[in-house]
């Protein structure tokens, strides 16, 4: 209508309903000059409503006062590895519902990963290994060489939440991502040769087992056996997720029944090292 104008506007992706303040111009008998209006108290109408009289008086400005929470449902998320964009088209794998709060975190070969909003304009590294759901609580379990050293380590650890790119694998350290893998009890089928090369072995190597979770920039645990030909990641320990999780930083919720078992893992691999459901993926070093 003519002589209409808009004092205030936001276009929320998750129906995100804000609280703002509105002021009034000052007149004669009016006591009220400043109050504040949620506009999560309005229902969702079509676009060609007249929505609701906020107030009858002049208004001097409305400022945002605080962001709110989303009014919608859940939405589901999905990645498209073809051209490494989310999407909520279905196009690609499912990666859950998202609520207004949640995130997305990003693993790349080159041993770091990044935490980003799940907005479908959200840009990815070259290089990337895998994208799933964050989920603050559930254990990392990384493999890497060392350079130097000619040997394999493993180490555990959970994300740490930041805006920032994080290392876990540190290059300047001479040292080379070879495996990843983002299941909560993931099992490693290790295949290695003894004095004469045609005498090859497996071992299993279950990282919840050999390895105690750690710091992001520790060091590790090396896998105590030499003459390794490969390493590939077998089918998981069944785990059931927490319905609800709750950051735990010094350590993981998991389940101690299904670890128990480390008398096996002592036959093949020492106790010497360095402290300080899923993906799983391979490199080539």
């Amino acid at each position: 209508k003519e002589g209409s104008k808009i004092l205030h506007f936001t276009a929320n992706k998750n129906g995100e309903a804000e609280i703002v303040r509105v002021a009034l111009k000052p007149k004669p008998k009016l006591k009220k000059t400043v109050f504040d209006f949620d506009f999560c108290t309005l229902a969702i109408k079509g676009r060609s409503s007249m929505g609701n009289i906020v107030t009858k008086n002049p208004v001097r400005n409305v400022v945002l006062l605080k962001k709110g929470s989303s009014t919608l449902s859940d939405i589901e998320v999905w990645f498209d590895s073809s051209i490494n964009r989310l999407n909520v088209d279905k196009h690609g794998e499912s990666l859950g519902r998202f609520s207004a709060n949640d995130k997305v975190i990003a693993f790349y070969k080159s041993g770091y990963y990044k935490i980003t909003s799940f907005d479908v304009s959200v840009h990815f590294d070259d290089e990337l290994l895998c994208v799933e759901k964050f989920k603050p609580t559930k254990p990392i379990s990384a493999i890497y060489y060392d350079i130097v050293k000619k040997k394999y380590f493993i180490k555990r650890f959970l994300s740490e939440i930041s805006t920032k790119k994080m290392e876990f694998v540190f290059e300047d350290q001479k040292q080379t991502l070879y495996m990843l893998s983002t299941n909560y009890l993931p099992q490693i089928e290790v295949l290695y040769y003894g004095r004469d090369k045609k005498d090859k072995h497996t071992e299993l190597l279950s990282p919840a087992e050999y390895v105690e979770i750690m710091k992001i920039k520790a060091k590790g645990k090396r896998i105590a056996v030499d003459n390794i030909l490969s390493m590939s990641e077998l089918e998981p320990i069944p785990y059931e997720e927490p319905e609800a999780e709750i950051l735990d930083t010094e350590s993981a919720d998991i389940d101690e029944k299904n670890i128990d078992n480390t008398e096996m893992q002592s036959s093949l691999f020492d106790d010497e090292g360095f402290s300080s459901n899923g993906k799983q993926m391979e490199l080539d070093i």
